[in-house]
């Protein structure tokens, strides 16, 4: 069961982010797979001279006409299902890059259908917008158009959760870097930097305290590989 909160999971994000720079070699969409440039997602000095450039790395990237949501309503009734969203926006991003964005995609479905969990594919932000209150999965949706980020906002004013990895709505849907802002704002996540400033900061250490990282012992350290210009957030 998911609990009625926010989870970004670095260890997911570095899986995701490592399927992007080294995807399989049979393409499973049928985009030509290849590495993309080293700032295709995050622009280059986004952290400035320092992974603790809060500055920067947050910034003050307001969204600007998306309201928070108010909470004044009664949610509805919380629904044990869970929407796996498969952005277009971000779907066309990836394939700008010859990258397959259905390969994240997957990876959900495989875990989802592994542990017997009820949910259901979302492919467009209508089917988003009329979603009953459970949890969204937002599978590395680096790019979300307005209306996008407004149907998350309003899925968790009437009482759903959102699980998103990695990074999330950081460009629209014309590909323009938009920074953390809909991260910060809407999803709870604050961006302080990545680790590319200190070499010796290559393994994490899992709580074992949410729904992914259970069956992990707390304490845990995954091990991480330091590719030159791809290195997990804080």
């Amino acid at each position: 069961m998911f609990s009625r909160s926010i989870f970004y999971f670095l260890f997911l994000m570095l899986l995701q982010a490592c399927a992007n720079v080294r995807p399989p070699s049979a393409p499973m969409s049928g985009v030509a797979n290849a590495d993309p440039s080293p700032y295709f997602f995050v622009p280059s000095g986004v952290f400035g001279k320092s992974a603790n450039d809060t500055k920067q790395a947050t910034g003050v990237h307001a969204i600007a006409g998306l309201p928070l949501p108010s909470f004044k309503a009664a949610p509805i009734p919380f629904m044990p299902e869970v929407v796996l969203y498969v952005s277009p926006t971000t779907q066309a991003f990836f394939e700008s890059g010859k990258l397959d964005f259905k390969t994240n995609v997957q990876l959900w479905e495989v875990f989802l259908r592994k542990y017997k969990i009820p949910f259901k594919l979302a492919t467009s932000v209508i089917q988003l917008e009329s979603s009953r209150a459970g949890v969204i999965v937002l599978p590395s949706s680096v790019a979300l158009s307005q209306r996008e980020k407004q149907a998350v906002i309003d899925f968790r004013a009437r009482g759903g959760s959102v699980l998103a990895t990695w990074l999330s709505g950081v460009r629209d849907e014309n590909g323009a870097w938009q920074g953390f802002g809909f991260m910060e704002n809407s999803l709870d996540v604050k961006v302080f930097g990545n680790t590319a400033a200190d070499e010796d900061d290559n393994f994490m250490m899992p709580h074992g305290d949410s729904p992914v990282t259970h069956h992990l012992p707390a304490g845990l350290r995954i091990w991480l590989e330091r590719a030159r210009e791809w290195h997990p957030l804080r």
